[in-house]
């Protein structure tokens, strides 16, 4: 699979399938400046780079949805981590359409890192 094939998924959608308590493992993969120049993350959201991701992906239940977010256009780091996440056995793994920014700028909750 390629990034560009992806599924994604809206803020809006993840914000409903977070208010319902749907079982789910958010992933965040923004670069070490982008996160680094935030305070803020998507709440309940698990740090990852691609140099960590290895590890991460030790840690969560492969068939437990993950969600990845970046902050590249196109979503190219969340995708590119969710294909190596697919490509590793998880059953389905999504990038958040237009990423942490999206998130950010239609005003969901965020928490302090």
């Amino acid at each position: 699979m390629r990034p560009e094939n992806v599924e994604r998924i809206s803020p809006e959608t993840l914000s409903h399938l977070i208010e319902k308590a749907t079982p789910i493992q958010i992933v965040d993969i923004r670069n070490d400046e982008a996160y680094g120049n935030s305070d803020k993350k998507i709440t309940g959201s698990i740090r990852a780079t691609f140099e960590t991701l290895d590890d991460i992906m030790n840690k969560l239940n492969k068939d437990i949805d993950v969600i990845t977010y970046c902050t590249w256009p196109k979503e190219a780091s969340s995708s590119g981590a969710a294909v190596k996440m697919l490509d590793a056995g998880f059953k389905t793994v999504k990038a958040l359409d237009g990423g942490f920014d999206a998130w950010k700028d239609e005003g969901y909750p965020l928490q302090t890192k």
